[in-house]
């Protein structure tokens, strides 16, 4: 019986190992073919360059004056005693120019006016962070996917578990705490009364026109998801649940990415949702930045009070301008002299 017994015991050891290796090689090809698609879809930026596409909506009938008479004008102001940063681009345009005035003019990008040119341009275009997103994304659910066999359970490697309800409320979860942080690091951080160096890039993007290409820079965008995912690793009690939170919040962050960059397009809403959102982030950058801060989800701005009627907000900004005119004629007359 003792031999069984030790026999029995090294028959289940073996199986566990052969599940443990079988969970390894099975991950390690995940990883190999994420990185395969990426590649193919890296190379194929070059191959299937969007220009080819911007030129065909050009010559359909396309909107071409835009190509050439949309300028960023960039104004580099020295002064001699005073050195003052500008807090935008075009801000510093409508200051006076002195003798020592560097104006440079470089030509925008031309934004695409089609579906079809904007996912080109969005996934095979010269950002490569969607790309690098969709990597990620390949990657870890590659790895939730592998943590549900049967083979990894029984080895019980990293906390394995079948995909359940419990990764559904996860990801699920991470999908609306991305919504309500999208909403107050818009309104909070981005348009807050501090004067730091995220405020100024972001009034640098409301200085810019409106239709523009505004894609995130991939470090910042694969730096953001990866911090989050160890954050998840560490809040959450198992490795699959974290898994799922990441993968939850990245297909947020990438439905956020491809929603601002879109609106920016001269592209036609394809239905009402598309519509509104556009609608939302148009009254911010053009009506007024006090307000419509929501994006991924526009209703966000009629729960906390920020969806005001467009035409109050644009009698008060007319009260405003009055005001601020008769202050200035008030500073600029003098009293007579005696």
């Amino acid at each position: 019986r003792s031999h069984e017994g030790i026999l029995i015991q090294y028959k289940e050891q073996h199986r566990r190992t052969l599940g443990y290796i079988n969970m390894i090689t099975f991950r390690h090809r995940c990883f190999y073919v994420a990185l395969l698609l990426f590649a193919v879809v890296d190379s194929g930026a070059t191959a299937f360059s969007p220009k080819a596409h911007l030129e065909r909506s050009a010559l359909a009938g396309a909107d071409s004056s835009t190509q050439t008479t949309e300028l960023v004008v960039n104004i580099q102001k020295k002064r001699r005693r005073r050195r003052r940063r500008p807090t935008s681009k075009l801000h510093a345009s409508s200051t006076t120019l002195g003798d020592e005035t560097e104006v440079t003019i470089s030509p925008l990008e031309a934004v695409p006016t089609d579906m079809a040119s904007a996912i080109s341009r969005f996934f095979l275009g010269t950002d490569r962070g969607p790309r690098y997103v969709v990597a990620m994304l390949a990657v870890v659910a590659g790895w939730r996917i592998a943590l549900g066999f049967p083979q990894a359970i029984a080895a019980g490697v990293g906390g394995a578990s079948p995909i359940n309800s419990a990764d559904t409320t996860a990801f699920l979860s991470a999908v609306v705490f991305w919504c309500f942080q999208e909403y107050f690091l818009h309104e909070k951080v981005l348009h807050s009364q501090m004067d730091w160096a995220g405020k100024e890039i972001h009034q640098g993007h409301h200085d810019l026109p409106y239709f523009h290409i505004s894609i995130d820079p991939a470090p910042l965008m694969v730096g953001w998801l990866g911090v989050s995912g160890l954050v998840f690793k560490a809040v959450l009690p198992s490795l699959p649940l974290a898994l799922s939170a990441t993968l939850g919040y990245a297909t947020a962050g990438l439905f956020y990415e491809w929603s601002h960059y879109i609106v920016h397009t001269r592209v036609a809403p394809p239905n009402t949702f598309w519509k509104t959102v556009k609608e939302n982030h148009m009254r911010h950058h053009c009506v007024d930045s006090r307000y419509w801060y929501s994006f991924s989800f526009p209703w966000m701005d009629d729960w906390f009070g920020t969806n005001p009627p467009i035409d109050e907000v644009k009698k008060e900004k007319m009260k405003m301008a009055a005001a601020r005119r008769n202050r200035n004629k008030k500073s600029t007359t003098r009293k007579p002299l005696k």
